[in-house]
């Protein structure tokens, strides 16, 4: 069960506080334990995350449990932290393990408003829907996330590599707009903030009861086409990738999913 969904409107009328426990990462002593909302911690803690409690900047180095889902339930989370100013802390390179080379123009117009997405720079196009049809371009870009993964297994420590994603694995989308609103279930259009800066042109975001979508369209057909972030597969997941031929990318994890592979994933978190 995906606990997170269930709890996160409550959340806005009952602020829900975490029981967290500090733990000092260099000594194993116990540091204090702290009430913290709910809506100050990340939804996963699956990038370098600097939290400030008590008035002091901590650097997670571990956390347990690393989802929202599990600690939303338990209402308990303890870190392994240090100082993020103190000596001896490691200086971050890449907060992600891959970034999408393309950037979207942006303007001060919006196709839909009925709701606003905000999306960052480093999160765009992180948890994509591709054409089957590149899955060898595909396999092989996710092969070098796998090694960006495996020579740094504890992503609260950063990456040393960043694979860059350019031009070659361009979504080439042609799906009818219209079309694909009949296959979600209480659609709700809206546009996408790019990095607080306008915004993205001829871009869309798509809410429906499972899922939110965004890309950008063109001629009234998506031409790129993502996941604010991707949880589990439902009826509306797999019917969206059997009806277009595609598959879902989530790049930072490395895991592909295809209707073929006929897969049911835990949850994958792209925090944004």
């Amino acid at each position: 069960m995906n606990y997170a969904k269930v709890i996160g409107s409550a959340l806005k009328l009952f602020p829900k506080k975490i029981n967290v426990t500090l733990i000092d990462a260099a000594t194993g002593n116990r540091l204090g334990k702290y009430k913290l909302l709910a809506e100050l911690l990340p939804n996963a803690f699956n990038r370098p995350v600097t939290l400030v409690i008590n008035n002091t900047r901590w650097r997670v180095l571990e956390a347990e449990p690393l989802l929202a889902d599990d600690f939303l339930f338990t209402k308990k989370l303890t870190l392994r932290v240090q100082p993020s100013e103190s000596e001896g802390v490691r200086e971050l390179n890449f907060d992600l393990p891959s970034k999408c080379s393309e950037v979207p123009a942006t303007g001060v117009t919006c196709l839909y408003d009925d709701f606003t997405l905000e999306v960052s720079e480093s999160d765009w196009r992180q948890v994509e829907l591709l054409p089957i049809s590149q899955s060898d371009s595909i396999e092989q870009a996710v092969k070098e996330v796998e090694n960006i993964l495996n020579s740094q297994p504890n992503p609260l420590l950063g990456y040393e590599q960043q694979y860059i994603r350019d031009n070659a694995l361009q979504p080439e989308l042609t799906i009818p707009f219209d079309e694909f609103c009949t296959l979600l279930i209480n659609p709700v259009k809206g546009n996408i903030l790019f990095n607080n800066n306008g915004f993205v042109q001829h871009g869309f975001a798509l809410r429906s009861d499972s899922y939110t979508y965004y890309g950008i369209i063109e001629n009234e057909h998506i031409k790129t086409l993502c996941l604010r972030l991707f949880e589990w597969a439902d009826d509306e997941f797999m019917r969206v990738l059997s009806t277009y031929g595609l598959c879902l990318v989530n790049w930072c994890n490395a895991v592909r999913i295809s209707a073929e592979a006929g897969e049911t994933p835990k949850s994958q978190y792209i925090d944004i």
